[in-house]
């Protein structure tokens, strides 16, 4: 084959490996909702099915989630706790949707009725799926807000409840911020934990947070645990989980498909889709209001809960 023709076709395959990697990315964005979106490099290295787990719930199959109780009625008790603490909007959120009420998910770790259920079932969860798969000593951390409510109820009940969980785990509170003041520590623990630096002995740990959404606060949490304190999350709890916020959600702002949670066995007792099948709705009704204004009587109807 003369010269030219040789050029000719290695040039044609060349640019035809190239056409099958951009159909390749284009698909993976596609399958992601991420066409036009700014792609981060790791998401890059995802999959179809990677980014389809991480759109996925994180919730525990119900028959699965109530082998593991100690008390079975807890499941329903506090499904139905999250369904009766909403709040009914509407409500304007951030994004700029109209949401028909708020979960107010952390309202069920100060309710007299749901917060030891919650506790119980969490630590339930803990010792069932992490403690029980694994040998030496765990960090159970919670972050601000609600996580933190959630690991400090748990190292509360844990001794009356659980006794094989306070002799294996230790219970901390992770800050947005580092104190200004004080200590300036940012983990809030008793002092071998909170003494840790990067060069400390690897601790396993589970974090606990009240919601789950895009796995931002995760992500940011577990790569902090690591870098600060020589921590690895191997494990997430949370109380519900909003996968609907992820099932359009830009790849760029999936971080629940970043690498760095590719070992982080996140689950959740519930997820939103359940509770909302429990939410109790009042019939709206449609109300004529009439108000006045410089240029005469404007009319206009509002929805009257």
């Amino acid at each position: 084959m003369p010269p030219l023709a040789l050029h000719t076709v290695a040039c044609a395959a060349a640019a035809s490996g190239l056409v099958v990697i951009w159909l390749r990315r284009r698909q993976q964005k596609a399958a992601a909702g991420a066409i036009g979106d700014t792609v981060p490099e790791w998401a890059n290295t995802l999959n179809v099915s990677a980014i389809a787990a991480a759109r996925s719930s994180c919730r525990l199959v119900k028959g699965k989630l109530v082998d593991m109780l100690g008390c079975k009625d807890d499941y329903d008790r506090l499904l139905d706790a999250c369904a009766r603490n909403i709040k009914m909007g509407p409500f304007l959120a951030t994004s700029g949707l109209e949401l028909e009420y708020l979960l107010n998910a952390a309202t069920n770790l100060m309710d007299l009725h749901s917060a030891p259920v919650a506790t119980r079932m969490t630590l339930d969860v803990l010792q069932a799926r992490f403690l029980n798969s694994k040998g030496g000593k765990f960090l159970v951390v919670g972050g601000e807000v609600g996580g933190g409510i959630m690991a400090g109820q748990c190292a509360a009940m844990a001794e009356v409840s659980h006794p094989d969980v306070v002799k294996r785990c230790d219970f901390a509170y992770m800050r947005k911020k580092k104190k200004s003041s004080g200590t300036l520590q940012q983990l809030e623990a008793p002092n071998h934990i909170t003494q840790r630096t990067p060069q400390s002995e690897p601790l396993r740990a589970v974090w606990l947070d009240e919601t789950n959404s895009t796995g931002s606060e995760l992500l940011k949490n577990v790569e902090l645990l690591l870098r600060d304190y020589n921590i690895l999350v191997i494990g997430a709890i949370f109380l519900v989980d909003r996968s609907r916020d992820r099932t359009e959600l830009r790849l760029s702002m999936l971080r629940m498909a970043h690498p760095a949670l590719t070992d982080v066995d996140a689950v959740a007792l519930f997820d939103l889709e359940e509770i909302d099948a429990r939410v109790q709705r009042v019939q709206p009704r449609m109300k004529r209001e009439v108000s006045d204004v410089k240029q005469g009587a404007e009319t206009r109807w509002r929805w009257f809960w």
